[in-house]
């Protein structure tokens, strides 16, 4: 189950698995976004799967060519 709308994800041996569940992954992270602080050039030390980030004007590291954007972090990174 995604962890903020409960959709249900494939298990093992279901087809198209990583596909499927990538993708109710990104669904429950944007339609319900919970970004909890100001806008962000540096990406977080260590990242919860739980929340969102707003990417700042000039973002650093992994963020590179992202400004302005909604980070968010998936089991895959």
């Amino acid at each position: 189950m995604t962890r903020r709308l409960a959709l249900p994800l494939l298990r093992v041996a279901q087809a198209e698995k990583v596909t499927h569940n990538g993708a109710l992954t990104l669904i429950d992270s944007l339609v319900h976004a919970a970004v909890e602080v100001r806008p962000l050039n540096d990406p977080p030390a260590d990242p919860d799967s739980k929340r969102c980030w707003l990417v700042g004007a000039v973002p650093a590291g992994d963020w590179i060519g992202q400004g302005n954007a909604i980070a968010i972090r998936t089991i895959g990174g």
